[in-house]
């Protein structure tokens, strides 16, 4: 990259602040026994530094005190109890990058990232967001079978844009000046917030770009049975914007009932759809459906509980919110 020392206007980027900010959210990693989160922060690390003057900084924005050092030249900020986008939001607030980039701590950034994201805010004064690719590092069986469930659009080599939600939070980027302080809406539950940042630029005219070039690789730990249904059950209550959404008399209660009750069939038809773009072959994909069945009743079990006892459902929302 030659540019370093542009003017503002000329299509290079304003030298008052540093070029670009990496900021990696961590809900839950424990540094000292996931190796691959501190090979995905070293990593990160090294792009940043590998970057021209002013140059770029890594932020890890955490719910949760590290056990072990992190590497040398990592920013650190402490949330205690704060969960994924209230701690991306507030490493929006702690950037000083012209870019920033959002990752997570199990997500590695692909060769040359950093450097291609603002090569395209450069050469396009008109980009404000930046979609990649996601592609999952995991060879397992659960793990490929979640991939499918849960970001397999993101495979499908025919689509033109990370359906069904636009953007996702642990790959893109966004120029500062044009986001908004809060980049995924204001103590917004998983999920939705990928929904508000993709309407939010939408709604100026400035939608999401994608670009394929721009690949992380996704180690989530989707072997956990235990994640898995939690994330099954955030979307299932996606119907729900909150509890009194949930109370019995509810329509959007019932709906959220009735989506729970039909998952393993939109599930079974998400592990046909994209199953393939993970690795997975027919047989595999039907030894799938027992874990589906299983989420289905986890999920008609925890939409009950949540009707019918408000308390559960009020210390789920206030976990998902941070």
């Amino acid at each position: 990259m030659s540019w370093a020392g542009q003017a503002p206007g000329t299509g290079g980027m304003s030298m008052d602040k540093l070029l670009v900010s990496v900021v990696i959210e961590n809900q839950t990693a424990d540094l000292s026994s996931e190796s691959h989160v501190m090979r995905n922060l070293e990593e990160a690390l090294r792009q940043v530094k590998a970057l021209p003057a002013p140059g770029g900084e890594v932020i890890m924005v955490s719910g949760k005190p590290f056990d072990t050092a992190v590497p040398e030249g990592v920013r650190c900020v402490v949330l205690p109890g704060k969960s994924y986008y209230v701690l991306k939001n507030a490493g929006m607030g702690e950037a000083r990058g012209e870019v920033v980039i959002f990752t997570d701590a199990d997500c590695r950034l692909g060769e040359g990232y950093v450097e291609r994201v603002i090569e395209r805010f450069r050469k396009d004064d008109a980009v404000s967001c930046l979609a990649g690719r996601s592609y999952y590092d995991g060879r397992g069986f659960l793990c490929r079978m979640n991939t499918a469930l849960s970001f397999g659009y993101l495979h499908d080599p025919k689509a033109n844009f990370p359906a069904p939600y636009g953007v996702v939070a642990h790959n893109v980027a966004v120029r500062a000046a044009d986001a908004p302080k809060a980049p995924f809406g204001d103590y917004l539950g998983r999920v939705t917030g990928d929904a508000w940042l993709t309407e939010w630029y939408r709604a100026r005219g400035r939608g999401p770009l994608l670009a394929r070039d721009l690949v992380v690789y996704h180690e989530d730990p989707s072997y956990s049975v235990t994640l898995r249904m939690d994330r099954q059950l955030r979307e299932v209550l996606w119907s729900a914007t909150g509890l009194d959404d949930l109370r019995p008399w509810k329509v959007s209660a019932w709906r959220a009932l009735g989506k729970a009750c039909l998952s393993p069939l939109w599930r079974g038809r998400k592990l046909v759809r994209y199953g393939r773009h993970v690795g997975m072959n027919p047989v595999s994909i039907a030894l799938s459906v027992p874990m589906l069945v299983l989420y289905g009743v986890a999920d008609v079990a925890a939409v009950l509980t949540m009707m019918l006892v408000p308390s559960v459902g009020e210390r789920y929302l206030r976990y998902q919110n941070g």
